[in-house]
């Protein structure tokens, strides 16, 4: 013991960095196996996002249209820290790539970043390509706009102006600007939805789309559009949740009893 002990004082580690590192340890574990289970064996029930309702749907009109399902990621990127908000955008994507490549429903996304171009490029041609007709794909359907957050908005907004549309989307890292598509899509008619995980644009995204993403439900999308790997993803976070209360009642009762 002796031993260990000057083998754990020698070395710069405290004892915050060994529990997230056990943390991360256990979190990666309930991961692994989660995902997999889902996988390969049944999908752990999730709950019915609204939003994804009225995409539905509105695919299902677009269908009979011919109009374009329209979705803007944000002014985010691949390569910073919201790349999981505009993760998220490209999982509705790749959701609409392969039905509208089935359904010869155009779908045409708008970037403000040239990381999340790459990106939409690729899911909309992997999209095509898995649904059995890659020539549905055109480099076209993937359009950068503006690289700063205003005049992306404006782009967006102008856009949406122009052509005709079933539904927009609006799914990824905004800002205030997200005011400016918003309102097009209003005065137009459209079926809107859209999320961020910013909690300061909540309330533009609950005046300015039917069906908004509150908050962290962005992060389901994949599940809810029927990602079986994504429900593990889900399922491992309501575990580690639960762990992390339980085990913070056990320090307080313990706590509570002197011990």
């Amino acid at each position: 013991m002796d031993f260990i002990a000057g083998i754990w004082e020698s070395t710069s580690i405290t004892i915050e960095a060994a529990w997230a590192v056990v943390g991360l340890s256990v979190f990666g574990l309930l991961f692994f196996i989660l995902t997999v289970r889902a996988r390969v064996s049944k999908p752990f029930a999730t709950r019915t996002l609204p939003a994804v309702v009225r995409i539905r749907a509105a695919l299902g009109r677009a269908m009979e249209t011919g109009e374009e399902m329209h979705v803007a990621l944000g002014s985010g990127r691949l390569n910073d820290l919201s790349a999981a908000d505009t993760l998220a955008g490209l999982y509705l994507v790749s959701y609409l790539a392969r039905r509208g490549a089935v359904a010869e429903v155009p779908v045409r996304v708008r970037v403000a970043d040239p990381t999340a171009l790459t990106g939409a490029l690729a899911v909309l041609q992997s999209g095509a390509a898995s649904a059995g007709y890659p020539e549905a794909f055109e480099l076209g359907q993937a359009e950068f706009v503006a690289p700063t957050p205003l005049a992306y908005g404006v782009g967006v907004a102008e856009g949406l102006r122009q052509q005709p549309m079933a539904a927009n989307a609006m799914v990824g890292s905004f800002g205030p600007e997200v005011l400016l598509p918003g309102q097009v899509g209003i005065e137009r008619g459209l079926v809107q939805v859209g999320g961020t995980s910013a909690p300061a644009m909540q309330p533009l995204f609950l005046g300015s789309t039917e069906t908004p993403l509150v908050g962290e439900e962005i992060y389901a999308l994949g599940a809810a559009l029927g990602r079986r790997e994504h429900t593990g993803s889900l399922a491992t976070q309501d575990v580690f949740r639960a762990l992390l209360a339980f085990g913070i009642l056990l320090v307080t009762v313990l706590g509570l009893l002197g011990v």
